[in-house]
């Protein structure tokens, strides 16, 4: 099994116990990401979205040494607002970047991923106040990576009982 499968697997059976079911995109609704990222979503990406019920999750994150973020897992309305409406999701659409999680500490500052990388990319969040690029990529006063892996992101999640 690969190392984000059971990452995920992981994952959902810590949320299953604080009494969490998260929800599932569909396939109508991946269309629609595809459409609006003007390009064909990896099956990896599908197979997450579509068959994990990771949607809605929500969970804390080791942010900084002595800070916790709480986030959720991005639903298909904030997906959809983020590559179409909102900064900097609009931004970096076209880099392959798709929104992937919420904070629900009142930052704002939403989570990427980005689905021209490999199948297990790295975590990001992206900072409202100011994005640059450097080949492509986001300059680090721009975001901050929170994993170097998407697997090491489900890894470290902790999860309370919401």
């Amino acid at each position: 099994m690969k190392k984000l499968e059971l990452a995920i697997i992981n994952f959902i059976q810590k949320a299953k116990s604080t009494n969490q079911v998260g929800a599932n995109l569909n396939q109508m609704q991946l269309d629609e990401i595809a459409k609006s990222m003007k390009m064909k979503l990896p099956k990896w990406y599908e197979k997450l979205m579509c068959e994990s019920s990771i949607i809605n999750i929500k969970f804390e994150y080791q942010e900084y040494e002595d800070y916790k973020s709480h986030i959720s897992i991005a639903n298909f309305k904030t997906i959809m607002n983020e590559i179409n409406e909102a900064y900097p999701g609009v931004a970096i659409k076209e880099l392959g970047y798709v929104n992937f999680g919420t904070c629900l500490e009142g930052s704002g500052d939403p989570i990427f991923i980005n689905l021209k990388e490999e199948s297990n990319p790295f975590v990001v969040r992206v900072y409202h106040d100011g994005l640059f690029f450097e080949n492509g990529k986001i300059d680090e006063d721009s975001g901050k990576i929170l994993a170097n892996k998407l697997s090491v992101f489900f890894e470290k999640t902790e999860f309370l009982n919401y």
